[in-house]
């Protein structure tokens, strides 16, 4: 998970001392792997424009881009690259003669074959700033035009961005939001999170129906209908944050899909509504020998484990949390969005993805255990931002489906003080415990004489189940560092303690 610091100063006022912010989240156990300063080495690297391409004379592996880099005599630039993935008209980013990139390479005037290259074409991974090295980026940050420095058309600034080892127990983590709320907790600084405009409940006016007939594989589903809108590159923000998040900037369809869900952790999906045969979305188990050809154009065998997301008329359009089908996917003449926030059992998202030997960032969350209650959070931040770059609005109101039998709640479990300090060796009272738990989203309330706490744990945790769980909440925001060494007490030395006895005699 990659977590820029300026993304994660939206949620609380974090200083910006890297290397003692790094220290914390390992301590927190959201293991730093690394850092990279984002927007450093990037002076030199322009936008081109693509003119044309044509085959190097004397080299089958390599080929000759002229390419527009915006001079005001309208004088192009050869380049000799070694990637196809482009063509006349891309924006590409070209490093120029002198520029030194992040990974230390000085780009300097060279000859290959007998070609002169004026300059570098780069890939994402030669940048620093995502780890593709397939091909060439191609630039689709709106208002991009040759000759404009890379950084200010993708809107990056000088920034870290923390590359966390998330561990399976952690699903609210894999969000911006979840790593902020930790980190805001050991700091005891505010942590707020993004407050869009809540939808209305859909009065039966929306154009979109939404039928969910394997509740207990999709216990909440909403659609929500966007009406109006352009589809076009986001804005240079948008397409930066995602850049530096690992993730390439597409339309600003897709764009606010994916910076919903790295920022909230809520996977979510968006329909082009006019492609969907009956116009809406039924929600059902698969048949066997059932296929469907997904987003990456390959043709999929489903059966009845496997939760399909299907148009209004039963044709399937996607693997419900997984990945959507190709059929309705948003292109450029999309004017009206359904957007699916929903919420799909763990165990049925991992089971269809390693048989289908399928997984995406959705599966990824969707596996470990997404928070059942933001779903309708998601939805709104969604259309603010889309609606606040591509215009359009709702049409009706958010379409919920919600099966609370098979919906995950809160769990209130006991939790006694002197349980804390038998287990970590402390000398806790009940109100630092308090103080440990409440900055992080566990509720607690009562407290009798014995120091006994009713602690409410938040649905975005569904790691935390028993009062050891919290305990470790409690040694994690107190710090392991913190907790001295100790030895069992024995009754005379050289004799075994109870604990001992016990576990022999067992």
């Amino acid at each position: 998970m990659k977590v820029p610091l300026s993304w994660l100063c939206d949620f609380a006022p974090f200083v910006d001392d890297v290397d003692d912010l790094s220290r914390s989240l390992s301590e927190l156990g959201l293991v730093v792997e690394g850092v990279e300063r984002v927007g450093e080495g990037l002076d030199g690297v322009i936008v081109a424009r693509v003119v044309a391409t044509k085959a190097h004379p004397d080299a089958d592996k390599v080929q000759l881009v002229e390419v527009d880099t915006g001079d005001d005599d309208g004088a192009t630039r050869q380049i000799v690259c070694g990637a196809f993935n482009f063509g006349p008209g891309d924006l590409v980013p070209l490093a120029t003669i002198g520029a030194r990139l992040p990974n230390g390479m000085e780009i300097a005037r060279r000859q290959v074959r007998g070609q002169w290259s004026e300059g570098m074409l780069c890939s994402p991974q030669e940048l620093g700033l995502a780890d593709d090295h397939a091909g060439i980026m191609i630039v689709e940050a709106e208002g991009a035009v040759p000759g404009m420095p890379l950084a200010d058309a993708l809107g990056i600034r000088p920034d870290a961005v923390f590359d966390l080892d998330i561990t399976p127990n952690r699903p609210d983590a894999l969000s911006v939001a979840g790593v902020a709320r930790d980190l805001a907790a050991h700091y005891r600084l505010p942590f707020a999170l993004p407050e869009p405009p809540p939808l209305p409940a859909d009065d039966g006016s929306s154009p979109a129906t939404v039928v969910v007939e394997a509740t207990d594989l999709s216990a909440r589903f909403t659609g929500t209908v966007i009406r109006g809108i352009t589809v076009g590159p986001s804005p240079r923000w948008l397409a930066g944050r995602l850049t530096m998040a690992g993730m390439r900037p597409i339309s600003n369809v897709v764009d606010v899909s994916n910076y919903v869900m790295l920022e909230l952790g809520q996977p979510n999906h968006a329909y082009d509504l006019d492609r969907l045969a009956g116009g809406g979305l039924l929600v059902r188990r698969g048949r066997p020998g059932e296929t469907l050809v997904t987003l990456d154009e390959v043709e999929r065998h489903v059966g009845p484990d496997d939760c399909l997301i299907c148009d209004a008329e039963g044709t399937p359009v996607g693997v419900g949390g997984i990945m959507g089908g190709a059929s309705s996917e948003i292109s450029d003449a999309t004017t009206t969005v359904l957007l699916e926030s929903a919420w799909f059992r763990p165990e049925a998202i991992a089971r269809t993805s390693k048989r289908l030997a399928l997984r995406s960032e959705a599966s990824v969350r969707f596996e470990r255990g997404v928070d059942p209650g933001i779903a309708h959070r998601a939805a709104a931040r969604f259309v603010e931002l889309l609606t606040g770059m591509a215009a359009g609005e709702v049409v009706g109101g958010i379409v919920d489906v919600t099966d609370p039998e098979h919906l995950p709640g809160p769990i209130t479990v006991s939790v006694r003080t002197s349980r804390v300090n038998s287990i970590l060796g402390t000398d806790l009272t009940s109100d630092q415990v308090r103080a440990y738990l409440e900055p992080i989203g566990f509720q607690t309330g009562g407290d009798s004489e014995d120091g006994t706490l009713a602690v409410t744990i938040p649905t975005w945790r569904p790691d935390s189940e028993r009062e050891i769980d919290v305990i470790e909440e409690v040694a994690r925001h107190h710090g392991y560092s913190r907790i001295p060494r100790t030895r069992p007490p024995v009754a005379t030395v050289g004799l075994l303690n109870p604990y001992q006895r016990d576990r022999r005699l067992v």
